[in-house]
């Protein structure tokens, strides 16, 4: 199991793209986490925006694929997008996630 992370504009977007990675079954769940306050420089000027987290749970052979979509559907020119290892997981969650993925 692996855990993909990124970062979007606002929860309808962040839905959007978890139903693609869903419905492709790219992803056996995502979870959508409303609001995060970023700070960052963009083109010399420092932002200040609402983002939402999109926490899609995979398995490892399906990363690049799931990777893939989220880099093809992200709003944003330089997506945050981070794949986590998962190193201790409930067995039952792990049977009912490949039951949805294949």
């Amino acid at each position: 199991m692996i855990v993909i992370v990124t970062t979007l504009p606002d929860a309808a977007a962040a839905t959007a793209l978890g139903e693609q990675l869903v419905t492709r079954k790219l992803a056996a769940c995502v979870s959508v986490v409303p609001i995060a306050s970023s700070l960052y420089i963009w083109q010399d000027k420092l932002e200040c925006s609402s983002e939402v987290y999109l926490v899609a749970k995979t398995l490892q052979e399906l990363k690049e694929h799931c990777i893939s979509c989220i880099k093809e559907l992200h709003p944003y020119e330089v997506p945050f997008l981070i794949a986590l290892p998962v190193e201790s997981y409930s067995q039952s969650y792990d049977a009912w996630m490949k039951t949805q993925l294949f």
